[in-house]
């Protein structure tokens, strides 16, 4: 091992236990780790501006966009090549290597998976760097578009008479426009704060009738912001703003198209709903949207609110209040 290259890698990770044994899998093997982040564009400049020879990344890390992968593989000074650091349960692994990752490790992590991370970090750089030699990968300056990142941004699209699906079509279509890959491509959620009646999963192609999913083919929703609340309202006395964590959000979004960056947090699928008891709670309502808006904003690039008309319902005020744009 001491007669191998000593290499330099940056760690994008979500979990602070797996930095920890990765560190302990690296210890002896000639891998110093530069830094570690969980935000991807903190990954993405630490690669460039440390001298990194590898990154590691786990695409859970804030802000992450594919394209990320092959903008350090083809950075004007050196290939930086990027391995991936995903759930064994998940895609993501073989869509990473599709955006031109270096292979990936699984976790939770153990002795093989240690071992491989190694061999693969390694492999990894020996590959990028034949490929650069012989001219079968060439370097191209990063577009000024993406070095200068989107400002992030929370948008509430309002209306506060009359045009309710006018004002959803919208919210919809800005929250497609800035997720997509031919055009905003960026890490995007829309939230369906309307305490009315929620409809932008019907706009998205989702449904939450059990029939309609079987005849028609549509991605069924089982959870979202109803089962959030009522989750949340039983343990809220005890644990207040500090129980919503992006761990936690992710169990109700649904990812829309695998072309795009959007996530959607489902809304009341039916108008009764805002009549329950978790919900007669103003004050904790309010909260509880305050906050989601809160980690979403750590979470995503933009935040798209979509909500109904009266202003002094909970969810409505605290999206109005937390946004930096309201377009009515």
């Amino acid at each position: 091992m001491s007669e191998e290259r000593e290499l330099n890698v940056v760690v994008g990770f979500y979990n602070y236990a797996d930095l920890q044994q990765l560190e302990r899998f690296l210890e002896g093997t000639g891998i110093t780790i530069l830094s570690a982040a969980q935000d991807a564009q903190r990954v993405f400049d630490d690669a460039v501006n440390l001298g990194a020879d590898v990154v590691l990344l786990c695409p859970q890390v804030t802000g992450y966009r594919p394209q990320m992968i092959m903008d350090l593989l083809l950075h004007v000074d050196r290939p930086i090549p990027v391995v991936g650091w995903v759930e064994a349960t998940s895609d993501d692994g073989r869509s990473m290597v599709a955006h031109g990752a270096k292979g990936y490790v699984t976790l939770p992590m153990d002795a093989h998976q240690g071992n491989k991370v190694v061999q693969l970090l390694r492999a990894a750089v020996e590959e990028a760097h034949r490929e650069r030699q012989r001219g079968e990968v060439k370097a191209r300056p990063v577009p000024s578009s993406r070095l200068q990142a989107w400002q992030e941004r929370v948008i509430t699209v309002w209306v506060p008479k009359g045009g309710g699906s006018t004002r959803t079509t919208l919210a919809v279509n800005l929250a497609v426009a800035l997720s997509h890959a031919t055009l905003g491509n960026q890490p995007t959620v829309l939230l369906d704060f309307d305490m009315a009646k929620g409809d932008a999963h019907t706009m998205l192609g989702f449904t939450a009738n059990v029939r309609h999913a079987e005849r028609h083919g549509w991605p069924l929703l089982e959870r979202g912001l109803f089962d959030l609340v009522v989750g949340l309202a039983s343990r809220w006395a005890q644990g207040g703003e500090s129980l919503i964590t992006p761990v936690l959000l992710r169990n109700y979004l649904a990812r829309w198209d695998e072309d795009s960056q959007l996530d959607l947090l489902p809304g009341l699928y039916f108008p009764h709903q805002a009549d329950a008891e978790e919900f007669r709670n103003r004050l904790m309502v309010y909260q509880m949207g305050r906050r989601i808006i809160e980690v979403m904003r750590q979470m995503y690039a933009f935040v798209v609110v979509d909500i109904g008309q009266d202003f002094t319902r909970p969810l409505h005020r605290a999206a109005i209040e937390a946004a930096n744009e309201v377009l009515v």
